[in-house]
């Protein structure tokens, strides 16, 4: 496909909700007694479901290579090329039109599950991507070069604002170094889920690949947990629940305020606190639409009994970049700045403003009233100890 100025890719869920989730493989190892076997049994069921968010199946050989990994026969570097030497011969069966590509990425995020290297930074996060679709893509590693949008079912065929083109290296560094700043608070774990949440939402909305964006995503918020040492969390919500967790990146990156749609991270949080804090809210996607109330799917979001079951509690401690205080000191003192005005006085791209207001929520509770001309920012009248 040649690169056009603006390119239109339709999401899977497309055209109609997503399909029902089909019984997930490897499933009866979950329940073996050896650690690494189960650790090897959740590396494939989660490299295998993530292949959902596109639509792809993988073949009945690539599970049974998986079985050897898990049984210690194979290693998951063997895994790797004796599926590539697969379709290399192409032997009768072999159909790399409709498996080829979930085949080969299933095998490659599995061998960097495998593995406990990690860093955060847009070069591990591009290596991430060059890895994972090695011998898929010929783009794979590198940033794109035209805009994108994507029709989306949550959104009744509306579609993410992602990062222009121009600004994705830009917003990727300046998103590590704010993440790398941050110090994830210990005790409380609500404002952990969100924080984690909000990071991993605004990685993806910059978009920086013109495919395998929510895959790579997903993995390097795996790898992440294992480096904040959540190494005893189960990554299952990634193997069953791979759908809900694309549509709530689409949610959290969506807003409609003329019809009162706003943005929310409350899915993706819940998505995170089944991993982190063990919690069982129900990941289902028809409480995702911007519609479903109106369609009987579900109580809308924020809606007094929602659905998706969310006990968040308020930091009474919370810690703000340099930057974060400074925007938030110009908001106390002018309520009504807008965000032009934000980006003239701090030096700051829209873009770069948009995350920084997007963090003010989730750490202070900022919210906006009104419209965007006329309106002000408010913060919670609760007080909240502010970490230097």
């Amino acid at each position: 496909m040649s690169p056009r100025s603006s390119l239109h890719r339709p999401s899977p869920a497309s055209a109609s909700a997503p399909p029902a989730a089909a019984p997930s493989p490897l499933s009866e190892y979950l329940v073996a007694k050896e650690p690494g076997r189960r650790e090897r049994a959740e590396n494939w069921r989660v490299a295998i479901g993530l292949q959902k968010v596109d639509g792809l199946e993988v073949s009945p050989y690539l599970v049974k290579t998986a079985r050897r990994n898990i049984e210690g026969e194979i290693s998951a570097e063997d895994a790797r090329r004796i599926v590539r030497q697969y379709y290399e011969e192409k032997p009768p069966g072999a159909d790399p039109e409709a498996h080829g590509e979930a085949d080969h990425t299933s095998t490659n995020i599995n061998a960097i599950l495998a593995e406990p290297a990690f860093r955060l930074s847009p070069e591990y996060y591009l290596g991430l991507h060059r890895r994972i679709f090695a011998g898929v893509f010929p783009f794979a590693g590198k940033l794109r070069t035209v805009n994108l949008t994507k029709k989306e079912w949550v959104l009744d065929g509306e579609t993410v604002h992602y990062t222009p083109f121009t600004e994705i290296a830009a917003s990727l560094d300046w998103d590590f170094r704010n993440e790398r700043e941050y110090r994830y608070p210990a005790r409380d774990k609500a404002a952990l889920v969100a924080h984690f949440a909000a990071f991993v939402s605004g990685l993806w909305q910059i978009h920086p690949f013109r495919e395998g964006n929510t895959r790579t995503a997903a993995v390097f918020a795996a790898k992440y947990l294992r480096e904040l040492r959540f190494k005893n969390v189960s990554n299952e919500p990634f193997a069953e629940h791979a759908w809900f967790f694309r549509n709530a990146l689409v949610r959290a990156n969506y807003e409609d305020l003329a019809h009162g749609i706003e943005r929310t991270t409350a899915p993706l949080e819940a998505f995170f606190r089944n991993i982190l804090l063990g919690e069982r809210n129900e990941l289902k996607n028809r409480y995702l639409h911007i519609r479903a109330a109106e369609l009987g799917l579900v109580a809308p979001i924020g809606a007094t009994k929602p659905d998706v079951t969310i006990n968040v509690t308020i930091n009474d401690t919370i810690q703000l970049t340099d930057i974060e205080r400074k925007i938030a000191a110009i908001l106390r003192k002018t309520p009504t700045t807008t965000r032009a005005e934000l980006s003239v006085e701090s030096g700051l791209s829209s873009r770069q403003i948009q995350r920084i207001l997007d963090s003010l929520k989730t750490k202070m509770g900022l919210r906006r009233v009104g419209s965007r001309k006329t309106g002000r920012w408010e913060f919670p009248p609760h007080p909240r100890h502010i970490i230097h």
